[in-house]
């Protein structure tokens, strides 16, 4: 017994203490009663109650009483907050310390991490002591933050979010070495293994932990995270490595790709293998769908390393390479393309091949080695491809110096040959001139060892020229020209080691890395600087710097990782885009360490103390419950057996009969009451799915463009389902309507004479993405016959549709097949009202998002413009379906005129 009075124990003593003597004062003032007043009135004041009867009680039961008196009890109780212990040792903590990682992985199972530490802060403040929060990943070391009550915890965990970043702990570990508190305290350490920077780094943090204080529970909240390893872009294939750790049920994981406008450009599902932790994804896509990806996502992972932003340095270039035969790109040394083919880097699109074969392939860069032979049908057409934004690059010869147009830019250049140390030039041996700042090449390294012994001079050197690089007496190395919307740049050396060693050196492959980049640059003369643009959270958004970071060159961020130092997030300067990741810059050494036994590593936090608060919080809305009902009977003089005796079985009879169809009054009258918009239930699942959202979307562009504002969306099962309570109904079939019933079919025909329009979405011939034929008009009208919809016509460019709300000319869902057929039969019975509209658009497809309001598909082949014209056109429908023929009206013709008017102009 006493040890059970021993383990109660109360959050807050001076309510219970202030509760308790409630009683006392009550005796008090009923020790010394008010004093009386007199007050005199006349006998016949008395009369107005001598004819009232009292009906009041004589007598308070005694197990009433005993009843509220329990009432009152449990109220003192509850503002006491009382716990349990469970454990009756006394705990001589001096306070309570957190060691809290937050790094990416913590996003991954956040909920359960501020529930441990919630919970661990409710301990504290049970316990009377502080609490003391250190973040493992410390920038600089600081004291501890200290706490007194829970909620001032959570808001502080609220303030703090995880980072996007790996740790070393290095300060925790200079904290851990210095101080000795901990020995006198209570530690947790809510620690993940993903955290860590190393596993060197990660066991001697925890090594000293455990040095500190033996009986520290350090807790993993991470169940389970499913993260992208490795990227790469190789020509046309992107190569993903996935790895995930814990328990799953599914293992199943989809892959989402978005470009720069959000958009989704592929979705697909895969499986991991059951006793497998990795999965390598190869997908094959266009250079041109490739080079649009911005954002790589596994969905459902709700952290950093489920996310990867590509940026400039992983578009994939198409690059041509002249050579007149392939032989000639095979030999070593003295070929002119061997030392630029081995300076490519061969995850681009390379092609090697004449002129005229490379510009049927549209590259976005020609490298026109030395010694080619250029006729003068190809240089017109080089000439043009230039002009229309393409970037040449072309090197010296003996050849060039007989020519005048060098840059292809109809103007005469006068070149000659220079022999370095034989000819004018003072020094014997010249080097390169440090690249200037603000250059394409400002961030590389010239080595020392370079030797040019020949070199194209140009007598008319014009302003106009860029200089991307030159010789240490200031004469051209590297020139370039804007030509139209492209540019030709000319390396004055040739690109085998004929008149320089610059083609064998390192230099001379980091100037064609670079080189690559002009075609996605508008301009070379650009800041080098790189600012942050965007972070990335540690939930793998993009989110607003809270800072300014600026970084010397993109170089420096390729290199790194993210970190205090260098945050992940999107940097960029005039022209240049750079996305540093924490995806596919893991360390993942302590991923898969088997620490759990070593270290005593829990995964759950387990409590100390039992709330009792929300029991008996619910002991008093029972025992309030039964007082009222108890005061109710007693006042009207009902005895409680006599109240039970006297109920019939018929009252429960009449009750349930009431009760049972009440929830069909309810939506019959919500129907009735309200506007929705319904699509009919089909077998297939997906498409159910993409029909309630493309019309949840639908409905908030009616909201929002019209005057008109849907409840909701309905599902309906056409079997079993009233439908008269819809205008209009979308229906997507896949080529047939089987297994209708008659009473069905009567049912949807009566729908239709009665005034309600069905939009029949044809979803198999929609794949095909092209214009329906005869046969497959047919088709579609012989699947209507079994409902009685004979005639099917294609509709007409003046129709009511093409302008009840919006002027269209067509009328384009995900795809844009240009037949949409309505019913002509029996119009005059209904207002000239068409019921049946047939397309193979899939409609819905074009409107429905997913989740994080992005569309679910792309629609083709229009792009967003088609997008909008599909939301238009639903627009237009749900107009119809509600106006019938008004906007047929001659009234307004006027109005409709005049703006077909501006639309043609």
């Amino acid at each position: 017994m006493l040890n059970i009075i021993n383990t109660i124990n109360f959050g807050n003593t001076f309510a219970l203490i202030g509760l308790l003597s409630l009683p006392i004062i009550f005796f008090i003032v009923k020790l010394y009663p008010p004093t009386p007043r007199e007050k005199k009135y006349s006998s016949f004041f008395l009369l107005k109650d001598i004819l009232k009867t009292n009906n009041t009680k004589s007598k308070f039961p005694l197990w009433l009483l005993i009843l509220r008196l329990l009432l009152c009890l449990l109220i003192i109780i509850f503002f006491s907050d009382p716990y349990l212990k469970k454990t009756s040792t006394t705990e001589n903590y001096k306070n309570y310390v957190i060691i809290a990682d937050n790094g990416w992985s913590i996003t991954s199972n956040y909920q359960n991490y501020k529930n441990i530490i919630k919970d661990i802060s409710i301990e504290a403040e049970n316990h009377n002591k502080e609490l003391h929060i250190y973040f493992s990943s410390l920038e600089k070391i600081t004291k501890p933050n200290i706490f007194k009550h829970h909620n001032e915890v959570m808001e502080f965990i609220s303030r703090n979010a995880p980072l996007a970043q790996q740790t070393f702990r290095k300060n925790l570990n200079k904290i851990l070495e210095q101080n000795n508190y901990f020995k006198s305290s209570k530690v947790f350490y809510i620690f993940s293994n993903f955290d860590s920077g190393s596993l060197l780094a990660q066991n001697k943090t925890l090594s000293l932990i455990k040095e500190n204080n033996s009986l520290i529970e350090i807790i993993n909240p991470i169940k389970k995270i499913t993260f992208i390893k490795e990227v790469n872009i190789k020509k046309e294939t992107l190569e993903l490595k996935i790895q995930r750790k814990g328990y799953y049920a599914n293992n199943d994981f989809t892959l989402k790709i978005f470009g720069d406008n959000s958009d989704v450009l592929f979705e697909k599902k895969y499986t991991f293998k059951s006793n497998l932790n990795e999965y390598k994804l190869l997908e094959t896509f266009p250079l041109e769908v490739i080079n649009q990806f911005f954002k790589i996502k596994i969905l459902n992972e709700s952290h950093a390393g489920a996310t990867f932003y590509l940026d400039d340095y992983g578009k994939r270039v198409a690059i041509g390479l002249v050579a007149e035969d392939e032989i000639s790109s095979e030999k070593p040394l003295l070929s002119p393309i061997y030392y630029i083919k081995k300076s490519l880097d061969q995850n681009h699109s390379i092609h090697i091949a004449s002129i005229k074969k490379i510009l049927e392939e549209k590259k976005s860069i020609i490298f026109l080695p030395s010694n080619n032979k250029v006729s003068k049908t190809d240089k017109k057409r080089l000439k043009n491809w230039v002009n229309k934004g393409g970037v040449l690059v072309r090197f010296s010869d003996k050849n060039i110096i007989n020519q005048k147009n060098l840059y292809l830019d109809e103007k005469n250049y006068f070149p000659s040959l220079r022999r370095i140390a034989k000819d004018f030039s003072i020094q014997e041996k010249l080097s390169i001139t440090p690249f200037k700042k603000n250059k394409l090449l400002s961030s590389l390294e010239i080595p020392n060892d370079l030797v040019f012994e020949k070199q194209l001079i140009i007598d008319n050197h014009k302003s106009d020229i860029v200089v991307l690089a030159s010789l240490e007496d200031q004469s051209p190395l590297i020139t370039m020209k804007y030509v139209g919307s492209g540019k030709v740049i000319l390396f004055h050396v040739t690109s085998n080691n004929e008149w320089s060693n610059l083609p064998l050196s390192s230099l001379f492959k980091d100037i064609i890395s670079k080189l690559l980049l002009v075609p996605l640059e508008q301009k070379i003369e650009y800041s080098e600087e790189m600012s942050m643009k965007f972070r990335i959270n540690s939930y793998g958004e993009l989110a607003s710097p809270i800072k300014t970071y600026y970084y010397k060159n993109s170089d420096f961020l390729k290199e790194n990782y993210p970190s205090f130092r260098n945050p992940a997030g999107i940097y960029e300067n005039e022209n240049l885009s750079i996305a540093l990741n924490l995806s596919g810059n893991f360390n993942t050494e302590s991923f898969f360490s088997n620490i759990d036994e070593k270290f005593l590593i829990k995964s759950n936090y387990e409590k100390s103390v039992f709330q009792l608060k929300n029991y008996i919080l619910v002991l008093i809305f029972i025992t309030f419950f039964l007082d009222m009902l108890i005061n109710i009977l007693l006042k009207n003089n009902v005895l409680l057996i006599k109240f039970f005796k006297n109920i019939r079985i018929s009252t429960f009879l009449l009750v349930f009969l009431i009760i049972l169809p009440i929830h069909r009054k309810i939506d019959a009258s919500e129907n009735y009451n309200n506007l929705f918009l319904a699509y009919v239930k089909t077998d297939n699942k997906l498409f159910n799915q993409i029909a309630f959202s493309g019309l949840n979307n639908l409905k908030s562009y009616l909201i929002k463009r019209t005057s008109i504002s849907p409840k909701g969306v309905k599902e309906i099962d056409i079997i079993n389902d009233k439908i008269l309570y819809f205008p209009l109904i979308y229906w997507k079939v896949a080529d047939n309507i089987n297994n209708l019933e008659e009473k069905t079919v009567k049912k949807i025909r009566n729908y239709l004479n009665t005034g309600g329009i069905i939009l029949f979405d044809i979803i198999e011939s929609s794949r095909s993405g092209s214009r329906t034929n005869e046969y497959a008009l047919e088709k579609i009208k012989a699947l209507f016959s079994d409902l009685g919809i004979e005639k099917l016509e294609q509709i007409s460019k003046d129709h009511t549709i093409a302008r009840s709300y919006y002027l269209l000319k067509n009328f384009p869902g995900r795809f844009d097949n240009r037949n949409l057929l309505i019913d002509t039969d029996n119009l005059d019975s209904k207002d000239g009202v068409s019921s049946v509209i047939v397309g193979s658009n899939d409609w819905t497809g074009a409107w429905a998002v997913d989740n994080n309001n992005y569309p679910l598909y792309q629609v083709v082949p229009g792009g967003d413009r088609q997008r909008e014209i599909s939301f238009r056109f639903g627009i237009n429908l749900m107009m119809y379906a509600l106006t019938g023929n008004y906007k047929s009206d001659q009234v307004h013709n006027k109005s409709i005129l005049e703006r077909l008017k501006k639309n043609n102009n």
